[in-house]
């Protein structure tokens, strides 16, 4: 569903639902995390939506952590603060550290 409402129009409901299925992935979906929040950044990106594109990085983040892969886990979560100071929010900077 989050592929579909990125790909037909529907970016920031794609982000929500994003959101919402955040908790339930990270129990043991790590692959399935992987494209959903993959979607998710993108449709952020799309409407310059820098919140919802750190959190889909950061989810990202655990998702490659839980399957193995530290390198690109560490480099989503190093990218997440700096897409929010570049949009100047700075809670979101904090929140994502």
């Amino acid at each position: 569903m989050v592929a579909h409402a990125a790909g037909h129009g529907w970016p920031a409901h794609a982000v929500r639902l994003a959101d919402k299925l955040h908790l339930y992935l990270t129990g043991g979906h790590h692959t399935d995390a992987l494209f959903v929040h993959g979607h998710a950044r993108e449709a952020a990106r799309s409407i310059g939506d820098r919140l919802g594109e750190a959190d889909a990085l950061n989810a990202m983040s655990v998702a490659h952590y839980w399957t193995s892969r530290p390198k690109s886990a560490a480099e989503c979560a190093r990218r997440a603060p700096a897409i929010t100071v570049r949009g100047g929010d700075r809670s979101g900077q904090v929140r994502h550290r």
